[in-house]
């Protein structure tokens, strides 16, 4: 099946770095992994903990239009995610990772 696959990253981020992350990852981070043929897209998200006292934590979705690219290619483009984040925010966050099938979507088109 050629479904997009999305990769989610949950990083927990030391709180001190949490400004400076939003802004290298919209402007800096992001646009050098997204190349609109390995990874089509990506977006962040804050995860919302009913725990104040929790580590702060964001998931950040890469789409890959099919499981074959995401196999043959990944490492690829997320080098360089891991290289960005090291360069600026290293032993400042952990990651877990989680691939996901995209059975359905159900977006608005302008």
């Amino acid at each position: 099946m050629n479904n997009p696959h999305v990769l989610n990253l949950t990083l927990q981020l030391d709180q001190d770095i949490i400004p400076a992350w939003i802004t290298a990852i919209e402007k800096d981070i992001l646009p050098q992994v997204i190349d609109g043929e390995i990874i089509i897209s990506a977006d962040v998200r804050k995860i919302i903990n009913p725990n104040p006292e929790e580590v702060p934590s964001f998931a950040v979705q890469f789409t890959f239009p099919s499981v074959q690219i995401y196999n043959e290619r990944k490492l690829e483009r997320l080098s360089i995610f891991v290289e960005l984040m090291d360069k600026s925010f290293a032993n400042k966050y952990v990651y877990f990772a989680t691939l996901m099938e995209v059975l359905h979507y159900n977006g608005i088109s302008t």
